[in-house]
């Protein structure tokens, strides 16, 4: 509902999952106005193929700020399944992606390529330029709220650092910061 009236103030509200989604994107993207892409529906995919039980968590836990096993514990948990985006960012310049662009990272698939204005002045045969994009985890929190950690991947990006990476975020003063984060690939 929107309120309007010289009487009435203004306010949005976001949920804390939504704060750290703008958090993330506001500091990947760089800026307010550049576009991105991104996947409308939440990633998963890597927590079904790599069990907690497989991945060498002791590194990750630490270039994550020292966060702990329970923080992992829940981020799977929360991605068990995709689920709807259910965000819309307020701050950046987003373009919303169905949801089978999510784990596609094959640099040859259809799916990497726009017409038009992509993001990397690369073009295949046909003069298409490839559509980075970006897929993201649901946000586990710890009990107490003041840390969040998210997991993402940016796709399709040849020579523009395509990536897949934990991210790590701590709530102080009043706003999410990044505490830190752990790279699983990079090309």
């Amino acid at each position: 509902m929107l309120v309007s009236g010289c009487e009435q103030k203004k306010t949005i509200a976001v949920t804390p999952e939504q704060a750290v989604y703008e958090t993330f994107f506001l500091k990947s993207v760089g800026d307010m106005h550049s576009k991105y892409h991104l996947v409308d529906s939440t990633e998963y995919i890597w927590f079904a193929e790599n069990s907690i039980e497989q991945f060498q968590w002791e590194r990750a836990l630490k270039s994550l700020g020292n966060i702990s096993m329970e923080l992992v514990n829940e981020l799977y948990r929360r991605n068990d399944q995709s689920y709807p985006l259910n965000w819309q960012p307020l701050i950046t310049n987003v373009t919303l992606l169905s949801k089978e662009y999510l784990g596609k990272n094959n640099q040859s698939s259809d799916l990497c390529f726009e017409k038009g204005s992509g993001n990397v002045n690369i073009f295949d045969k046909i003069g298409r330029q490839f559509r980075a994009y970006y897929s993201i985890s649901r946000v586990a929190f710890s009990e107490d709220s003041k840390i969040a950690l998210l997991k993402y991947s940016y796709l399709c990006a040849p020579m523009s650092g395509a990536t897949e990476a934990f991210v790590s975020f701590t709530f102080t003063e009043g706003e999410w910061k990044l505490l830190g984060g752990y790279r699983l690939w990079i090309s």
